[in-house]
């Protein structure tokens, strides 16, 4: 089923007269219309109608064909026919706008013809139009109100069509579909709003992402630097050879750092004072951060001793050998 905007008659031709010939009369039949699949052609003669509804080629010697003044193009097969009916809204200027489609089929062709009924469209829609409810429903409805309205459309256009069924003559109609059509300012508008709301949403959701990813690094990097490493290590940010050469570094300026405070308090004369053996406190900086023994230290008297934490710690103005410091 399909849309045809003449229908159901598609054409119609006025015939001239038939030239007779030297022994019979036969009219030529590039005179009449082209006949498509689906339609039949319905000629008038002598002030009535006739429909040659066999599927064969006209030889133009036909009774009908030679007397007929005029030739009608019907389309017979069922069509769809969509019938459009503004109705007022509560909005001056903005009407709503009634879409209904019914289902149509031929089914007298002559009688079609006799009726001139070159566009169903228009009679459907005077049809609808006689319905002073549905034209009237829509004044008490602001235009955004358009799905209510919706509801009471179709149930009035539904129950009209069943209490007072259209007749159109040789014509069956049925009803389709019925439709309330979006008018376009609103379809704009509605679109604008729809899409901020999705901006909206878009937008709560990124950032709601980004705070739970600033959340989440900062509570890696509260753990330290070896979490930060780590994490970074996961995502192909660094290596673990970088990782370790980073180490090595950090340590070996952390001992150089314990050193020259050594270094600083021996030249101050500080290492008497602060009540802790230097060596020992070299050989712990030594161990802890690069992983060495300490070495066995040599007495005053020529033997290797190791020195201990709080070895004459107590007593007063002790100094460290600078042999025990080397």
């Amino acid at each position: 089923m399909t849309h045809n905007d003449n229908y159901p008659v598609c054409e119609e031709r006025t015939l001239p007269a038939v030239k007779r010939r030297v022994f019979t009369k036969r009219r030529d039949v590039s005179e009449l219309p082209p006949q498509n699949p689906g339609t039949v052609l319905v000629f008038e003669v002598g002030g009535r109608y006739e429909a040659f509804s066999e599927r064969r080629h006209l030889t133009g010697a036909e009774e009908a064909v030679i007397d007929a003044v005029t030739v009608s193009v019907v389309d017979v097969r069922a069509r769809l026919v969509d019938v459009e009916l503004a109705i007022p809204s509560a909005n001056p200027g903005n009407d709503f706008l009634v879409h209904v489609r019914f289902g149509c089929t031929v089914t007298d062709a002559e009688v079609v013809v006799a009726s001139r009924l070159t566009n169903a469209a228009h009679v459907l829609r005077e049809y609808l139009r006689r319905d002073r409810p549905l034209v009237e429903l829509g004044c008490d409805y602001r235009i955004d109100e358009l799905n209510e309205v919706r509801k009471l459309v179709n149930a009035r256009v539904t129950a009209y069509c069943r209490l007072e069924q259209p007749r159109v003559p040789g014509l069956a109609v049925e009803l389709s579909t019925v439709e309330v059509l979006t008018p376009g300012e609103l379809r704009t508008h509605g679109g604008r709003m729809q899409e901020e709301a999705w901006e909206q949403q878009y937008t709560t959701l990124k950032l709601s992402g980004q705070r739970g990813s600033a959340e989440f690094l900062r509570d890696m990097i509260s753990q330290g630097p070896e979490m930060a490493d780590a994490m970074a290590l996961s995502r192909g940010e660094i290596t673990a050879a970088q990782i370790a050469a980073q180490k090595r570094a950090d340590t070996e300026l952390e001992v150089q750092n314990a050193l020259r405070v050594l270094s600083l308090l021996g030249n101050a004369d500080g290492l008497n004072h602060i009540g802790y053996d230097p060596a020992h406190l070299i050989d712990k900086i030594t161990q802890a951060k690069l992983g060495v023994q300490p070495a066995p230290q040599i007495a005053p008297a020529g033997r290797r001793r190791a020195v201990t934490a709080g070895q004459n710690d107590d007593k007063p103005g002790f100094a460290p050998n600078e042999d025990d410091l080397a």
